[in-house]
């Protein structure tokens, strides 16, 4: 895991030099993400997930500096009690000096697949996040509340560069 988050930061600032114009790419990011916290039936659980986003570039960001990101993530989720569950889900978010997302997915438990909603924000794109998700099972709805740690590698584009 570390020689491949390692390629990927060496990957990302070598791009950074290349002219940011000619690129055909908009830009975007890989993160990986360590989440922790509770359920609202009070059990603790873990994740980890990796994402990758692709800028929507609505706004100039010299207009307005926000970027607008779409994404799709996948993770696994380990309860405290031992049992596993993997999930993915769409997202959409903005970064800027507030950064709030939001995403649509599922939460796989053995042969049971459940939705899954999301909504997470943090200040200063800081690499720590408040998140929370609903989970739909049957007849209840599993609110999950944590944080989340998340090292983010930008790839740069023409609309997204240092």
């Amino acid at each position: 895991m570390k020689k491949v988050v390692f390629l990927l930061s060496t990957l990302s600032l070598l791009e950074g030099y290349d002219n940011h114009e000619d690129n055909p790419f908009p830009g975007g990011y890989i993160s990986v993400g360590y989440q922790w916290g509770k359920t609202s039936n009070g059990e603790r659980f873990r994740d980890l997930q990796v994402t990758g986003a692709v800028l929507v570039p609505l706004i100039s960001p010299e207009v307005f500096p926000v970027f607008q990101f779409a994404g799709f993530s996948v993770g696994t989720r380990k309860m405290r009690n031992g049992s596993r569950m993997r999930y993915y889900d769409i997202q959409l978010n903005n970064v800027s000096l507030v950064t709030a997302g939001f995403g649509v997915g599922k939460m796989l438990h053995g042969t049971s697949s459940y939705r899954r909603k999301k909504v997470w924000g943090s200040i200063l794109a800081l690499p720590v996040v408040i998140s929370r998700d609903w989970m739909e099972m049957s007849d209840e709805s599993i609110i999950s509340t944590g944080g989340m740690l998340i090292y983010p590698v930008p790839f740069f584009g023409y609309a997204f560069y240092p």
